[in-house]
This record gives structure tokens, C-alpha cells and sequence, in this order.
């Protein structure tokens, strides 16, 4: 589970704190807005599964 973790909170950080670097390409490869979108997209869901990932696991410990 902690490998989960590390992996999913790497994706929101490079998603969002480094996501100047990752658009930062040569013109020919330049994004569109809707790669944008994606990446912000990209990020809820991980924000999601890190949520639903938690919730479950503080559940599985009190009913255990």
C-alpha cells in the first residue's frame, strides 16, 4: 500500500507543482488545451483513488 501512495501523491505533484516542466517542449510538441484538460483530469482521479484508497483502509482497521 505505501508504494500505492508514493506513486499516486509523485503523479498529483508532477500533475500540478511541475506541470510548467512537463508543457515546457519544443513548439512541434506543444500541447493543446485539451491535453490541459487531461492532465487535470488526470489529477482529480488520483486525488480520488488516494481518497477512496484511505477511506477504505481507516474503515477495514475500525471494524476490525
Amino acid at each position: 500500500m505505501f508504494v500505492f501512495f508514493i506513486a499516486a501523491i509523485s503523479q498529483i505533484l508532477l500533475y500540478t507543482v511541475f506541470r510548467d516542466w512537463i508543457l515546457d517542449v519544443p513548439e512541434a510538441f506543444a500541447r493543446g488545451p485539451e491535453d490541459r484538460a487531461y492532465l487535470e483530469g488526470l489529477v482529480i482521479f488520483h486525488i480520488a483513488t488516494v481518497l477512496i484508497v484511505a477511506g477504505v483502509l481507516i474503515w477495514r482497521r475500525r471494524t476490525a
